[in-house]
């Protein structure tokens, strides 16, 4: 995975959410089960909404306030609409479970050199 997360803030939920493909993502608070998808840019004070979509190559300029579900397409991201009822919503659905389940998998597969 290539991305440089810097000072991200823990989702609602308490965990820091994973980080997609070359995605740069600095001083910012991820709601639980947000979404980023890959090359995307959230910048310095952004909120992000949980389980709120920002579309690959967006870039959430520093300050924005994105709401709870919702697609957020764009550079600058704009709010495109609900997550329910879209293609967005399956990766909403399915994608926060499965990274977790890869960090799970990846913590208990490491060893000690």
């Amino acid at each position: 995975m290539c991305c440089t997360p810097h000072r991200v803030s823990r989702s609602t939920s308490g965990r820091v959410p994973p980080s997609p493909h070359g995605c740069v993502v600095h001083g910012v608070h991820i709601g639980a089960e947000a979404v980023l998808a890959n090359h995307c840019t959230v910048l310095d004070g952004a909120v992000i909404g949980a389980r709120s979509l920002i579309a690959a190559h967006s870039l959430v300029v520093g300050g924005t306030k994105i709401p709870d579900e919702v697609v957020v397409t764009g550079a600058p991201a704009k709010v495109r609409g609900p997550v329910a009822g879209t293609g967005a919503e399956m990766w909403v659905n399915t994608n926060p479970g499965a990274y977790q389940d890869l960090a799970r998998r990846y913590m208990t597969g490491l060893e000690q050199l």
